[in-house]
């Protein structure tokens, strides 16, 4: 509410514009209030949300180890028995008269 020094008004009409800008204000800050409420349950959720999907990958990179573990083991037990086989038939092809 701007006044300017032409502005002439009685004690209560100054009196009865500060209450109602008073109360206007009091209801901006409820809607704000209610806003910040609001932003703060749809910050949850998304924090949930993103909680949810870290868990989630985290489990996808885990099976992804394992299975990489288990193609490693199954590629070295191959490895071994086509060592086994190459040396043996060196051996044989050594030792043979």
């Amino acid at each position: 509410m701007k006044l300017s020094l032409g502005d002439v008004m009685s004690i209560e009409e100054y009196s009865s514009r500060l209450e109602e800008e008073v109360k206007d204000l009091g209801d901006r800050v409820s809607r704000l209030e209610g806003r910040v409420e609001e932003l703060s349950k749809r910050i949850g959720d998304l924090r949930n949300d993103m909680n949810h999907r870290f868990a989630e990958l985290s489990k996808r990179i885990d099976d992804l180890k394992s299975d990489m573990n288990f193609r490693f083991n199954i590629l070295t037990a191959l490895m071994i028995c086509v060592l086994g086989a190459i040396l043996g038939v060196l051996f044989k092809l050594i030792l043979s008269p």
